[in-house]
Formats: C-alpha cells, structure tokens, sequence
C-alpha cells in the first residue's frame, strides 16, 4: 500500500474493531518483526488500567493521589483519559496509562480501595481496548440533533456572562439559567449554539470550572428546556440579545 494511501484507512473499522494505520520506515518494520519473533507482545510496551466506581466528581488531581508513587505517563493531564456517558456526563470510570509494569502492578493492589466514598475496581487494559473504547465515545458524543447543551453543577452566584465566558469562541444564540425560589442558579443551564458543529466543539469540554465547582457539559435539548423552564421565552433569543450580556 503506498504511504499516500495509508490515510485513507486510519481511524477506520475492520468488522468491529477500531484500527489505527500509520506509515513507518522498513528499518521500523523489520525491528518490530524481529522483537516479536522474541517472543514480546506488543501490548507490553502500554501499562494501562481502567479504574471503575470513582467519584462522579473526581478529576486528575484526585486519581493521581489515588495512585500515589505509580508514575502516570506524561503527567496526570496527558496519561488519563476520562469516560462519559452517551450524554456527556461522568461515568465514574477513567483509562490510566503509567510508564511501567511495576507501576501497573502497584496501581492494581488498590483494587477494591476507596477514593473518598467511592468503591474503586481496577483492572488490567490494553491500549487496543482503550483506543476502541474513547473511539465509540467521541462517536456517541457527537451524535446530537440539536445544538442545545446543558450545563450542571453551577455555583449560585454564577452569572449568564459567566457561562457566556466557557465559550468565547463560539456563537450562542440564547442561554438560560434555572433559576430558585430566591431568583439565584439552581445548578443548571441551557445554552443553544448557533449551529451544531459549535455544539459538537462545546461538548468536549470536560468538567468546567467556575469559582470552586467543576461544571459538566451535557447534551440536552429544547423539550427538556421547556420541561425545566415552562415559562422560558429565552429559547428563541437570538445572538444580538446575548450581545448586551457583554
């Protein structure tokens, strides 16, 4: 296959496996050949685990002390990938990829251990699995028919310009607030974005941070905004009335 062509199958399905094609050298090639005629498995050179059952609410920082004196792959910001369920919300489960087999070994004694109230299970991954895996997930998250996303877990005191201030590349039409009895967030928003590509890029966000909360970022959509606000006349605000939110 020539290297031009090698593109066009990367990040493709072979029957239901997710594949990566990318071009090497012979040189590369043949070394690899040769390591595996030595009998070593290619998914020794990955250390990865899948942690289950944590906090909804636990970022980095928290896994990190969870696996103290493990060292997590280029850091706990590149080493761990976060899964979310279909709408956008924390699963409680994470991959962690660490730099050695002594790390994994260490990282799996604390199966059945707690981080804060949770019970924890870790388990052995590979890097084929774990690839697979954030596949379908972007795959899911990016399945959406409306370009409405809800935010959750805001502070009180947050403010429209606030919210406004998560995006400030994007172009959203009309945003709303739940608000309580005493006219102060409930906790949840709803933001529509002027197309659903803008949606599609505000939905990677992963647990925005706003004074001392950590905000997720859902799908959501116009039936459950008027379910949560009856009385919205917001939902068709257009993006000159958000302008004077500035």
């Amino acid at each position: 296959v020539s290297t031009q062509s090698t593109g066009d199958f990367n990040k493709k399905y072979l029957g239901d496996r997710y594949v990566d094609v990318s071009s090497v050298s012979r040189e590369m090639m043949e070394a690899a050949l040769a390591e595996n005629e030595d009998g070593v498995d290619p998914e020794d050179s990955h250390h990865i685990i899948k942690l289950t059952g944590m906090p909804f609410s636990a970022l980095h920082e928290e896994i990190a002390v969870f696996f103290a004196g493990c060292d997590i792959k280029g850091g706990k910001k590149r080493g761990i990938d976060f899964l979310r369920n279909n709408d956008g919300s924390a699963s409680g489960a994470c991959f962690v990829e660490f730099l050695a087999a002594a790390d994994v070994k260490m990282a799996l004694s604390k199966d059945k251990e707690y981080m804060g109230s949770r019970f924890c299970h870790v388990t052995k991954t590979t890097a084929e699995e774990r690839d697979y895996t954030l596949a379908k997930q972007t795959e899911a998250l990016q399945n959406m028919k409306e370009p409405i996303l809800k935010l959750k877990g805001l502070p009180f005191k947050a403010t429209e310009s606030d919210i406004k201030n998560f995006f400030p590349d994007l172009e959203i039409v009309s945003l709303e607030m739940v608000l309580n009895e005493h006219g102060n967030c409930r906790g949840e928003a709803f933001l529509d974005f002027a197309t659903l590509d803008e949606a599609k890029e505000a939905i990677k966000s992963y647990k925005l941070r706003l004074l001392h909360r950590f905000i997720d970022v859902t799908k959501s959509s116009r039936s459950e905004w008027m379910q949560m606000i009856p009385t919205s006349e917001k939902i068709t605000k257009t993006a000159e009335d958000l302008e004077e939110l500035s």
